[in-house]
């Protein structure tokens, strides 16, 4: 069976992305091999390494795509994981030319980094919870025990899922001990509720309730006129002493209606322009204008506005607390990655930086 095929078949068994970019890995290795020959032909210190895609290069001069503390990346690991992050990110690996070079730079700073990781976690000796990764391989060989398939490739595949969910559960238990977080203080809480005053002011929140008489937008401009001229005499009705939420219930078709067209307290923002615009100079107890919207035409009732305030660090001791830990956390995982980035010796091929051509062997 040829390797492709190999590729094609172990992936609709599995539907595992580790599969797809190990045996992927495979399939670009067979093929730069197959056009090595070519390599001293070209007079570029690059060549394309799929005829017609200018993203996937390899070098013609032997040099690796990077080498991080003396270890090389491999073109064919290199070029398996770009194309994965072209396909995730770009239609049929269709990468604009002015992008190529960004997704390259980006692909290969993400497998630096993982190999940082990897050698962070030796240094460190980091085991794999070893019981974990067996369930996860027990139940995927459940999952595909009576395929015939999966049965002739279980061994060679299961091998390969052991590797990267042990080196996955081994990066779990690295951030998880990077990203502890040390008992807060009073007085950290108090200088990180100082220093984020927005984050714990609650915005403007407005009380409102609606009357939608809908219009289809394909409508023609006399029905649009028939809503309006409704509208207005439904705001003339309230005016004179009809009830608002009971005229909701009876005639508006928004999802309100059941409730009176009470909205409840929203965000300032939250509807449409005009309709905040209109909001915006009302004051509670008062009935808009009927406001053409995308829908319809449309009354709102203002009920009450509670203006902006900020919490007491009593009130929002809690989410103080909780926004502390994880924003913390985050800061000490990204700081970690930059530490261990900065101090790596890496070296990056410049090719990655530079476009490609077409015109090349």
């Amino acid at each position: 069976m040829s390797e492709p095929k190999v590729v094609v078949r172990t992936l609709l068994i599995v539907g595992v992305f580790v599969v797809f970019q190990i045996l992927t890995i495979g399939f670009l290795a067979a093929q730069t091999a197959s056009d090595s020959s070519k390599a001293g032909e070209n007079s570029l210190p690059y060549r394309l390494l799929v005829p017609g895609k200018t993203l996937f290069i390899v070098s013609t001069n032997g040099t690796a795509p990077a080498v991080v503390d003396g270890k090389q990346i491999s073109w064919t690991s290199y070029n398996a994981t770009l194309a994965q992050s072209a396909r995730t990110k770009f239609y049929h690996l269709q990468v604009p030319a002015s992008e190529e070079a960004i997704l390259r730079e980006k692909v290969i700073e993400e497998m630096i980094l993982d190999q940082l990781l990897e050698k962070e976690m030796e240094n460190r000796k980091i085991s794999a919870n070893e019981t974990a990764v067996q369930a996860e391989l027990d139940k995927i060989d459940n999952r595909y025990k009576d395929s015939k398939v999966w049965k002739e490739q279980r061994e060679k595949v299961l091998t390969k899922l052991r590797v990267e969910l042990e080196k996955q559960s081994k990066r779990k238990k690295l951030e998880a001990t990077i990203r502890r977080v040390e008992e807060q203080t009073e007085a950290q809480l108090h200088e990180f509720y100082n220093a984020n005053p927005i984050v714990f002011t609650e915005p403007v929140k407005e009380h409102i309730s609606v009357i939608l008489l809908k219009v289809d937008p394909s409508s023609s401009a006399l029905d649009w006129k028939k809503a309006e001229d409704e509208a207005d005499k439904i705001r003339k009705k309230i005016g004179n002493g009809s009830d608002f939420a009971s005229i909701a219930k009876l005639r508006s078709d928004d999802e309100s209606a059941a409730k009176g067209g009470d909205m409840g307290y929203i965000h300032k923002g939250m509807i449409a322009d005009d309709a905040q615009k209109a909001v915006d100079e009302m004051k509670p107890g008062e009935v808009s204008e009927p406001i053409r919207l995308l829908q319809g035409y449309a009354l709102f009732k203002l009920h009450d506005l509670k203006v902006e305030r900020k919490l007491s660090f009593k009130d929002a001791r809690s989410r103080i607390s909780s926004l502390y830990r994880r924003i913390t956390s985050d800061n000490q995982w990204e700081n970690f990655k930059k530490e261990i980035r900065q101090n790596a010796d890496v070296t990056i091929n410049p090719i990655l930086a530079a476009p490609a051509h077409s015109n090349n062997g």
